[in-house]
């Protein structure tokens, strides 16, 4: 039996992830001193009003020792263990679990970078568990995952720079992008990095742009809002409009990513065919 760990609580909820069989090391963040873990989403709370106090905010990624604790129990049960990771471009938590599995010096566990995170992750993680039930190896089911992972994409559109700058992920992106006037950046997740795409105008062109940015062959879309789902009032009909007969999902994008983007962002993930 393949056991499927993963680094985010946000994408999934409790009952999704015992049905999929995925363990979830949670990430943490740090609001004025108060460490909190990310849990699902049912069980978060009002973590967006705990963003808002104005106390310093850090997050952390798992550590080494969450991954080799973890991955020593799932062989102990007789698991073989396949690890997907948030973007390791964007993200410390791909060495970390790198770093567990040289430890153990064994081959029933593999650590796969998703290059990517939220929702695009989360159809990695399902697309794992599917090929796990046509009894593929270890590697082989890897390499069908490396073949899924380019059908996946992730867009997204902030309101203000200042997080990013501030966790020092917008370093690929032009200086010069900024939101005065109304003015909202558009980016994409490019080989697990952040690169600007265009510049919007307000809430109405930011969620058009969004939208558009969607492959016409998307069979199965997810929208995250950030701190609160009124956000996606634009991005949502937008998404219907180009997309009537498409699944298209709705959910948080959880408080460790809100943090890194900050509270009023909103992104679309995606897979195609």
């Amino acid at each position: 039996m393949l056991a499927i760990v993963t680094d985010s609580a946000a994408y999934l909820s409790a009952k999704e992830a015992e049905a999929l069989g995925v363990r979830v090391i949670p990430m943490t963040y740090t609001v004025g001193g108060l460490r909190c873990a990310e849990s699902f989403p049912e069980s978060t709370g009002h973590y967006e009003t705990l963003l808002r106090s104005g106390g310093t905010v850090t997050t952390k990624s798992c550590g080494v020792s969450a991954y080799l604790s973890t991955f020593e129990e799932l062989l102990r049960q007789g698991h073989d263990v396949l690890c997907v990771t948030f973007s390791s471009r964007l993200s410390n938590a791909y060495r970390s679990a790198r770093r567990a599995v040289a430890e153990l010096e064994t081959d029933r566990v593999l650590v796969f970078d998703s290059q990517a995170g939220a929702g695009a992750q989360e159809f990695m993680v399902r697309r794992a568990r599917a090929l796990a039930g046509e009894g593929l190896s270890l590697p082989e089911l890897c390499h069908r995952l490396e073949q899924f992972r380019s059908s996946c994409g992730v867009c997204f559109s902030v309101d203000s720079m200042e997080p990013l700058r501030h966790s020092g992920r917008e370093a690929p992106l032009r200086q010069s992008v900024g939101t005065i006037l109304n003015m909202k950046p558009i980016l994409k997740l490019s080989d697990g990095a952040i690169t600007f795409h265009r510049m919007a105008k307000g809430y109405s062109e930011q969620s058009g742009a969004l939208a558009a940015m969607i492959p016409p062959s998307a069979v199965e879309i997810t929208l995250h809002h950030f701190g609160r789902m009124e956000l996606l009032r634009g991005l949502l009909p937008a998404v219907r409009r180009r997309f009537p007969y498409t699944k298209v999902r709705v959910k948080p994008g959880g408080p460790v990513l809100t943090v890194h983007l900050g509270l009023n962002s909103i992104a679309a993930a995606w897979r195609t065919e």
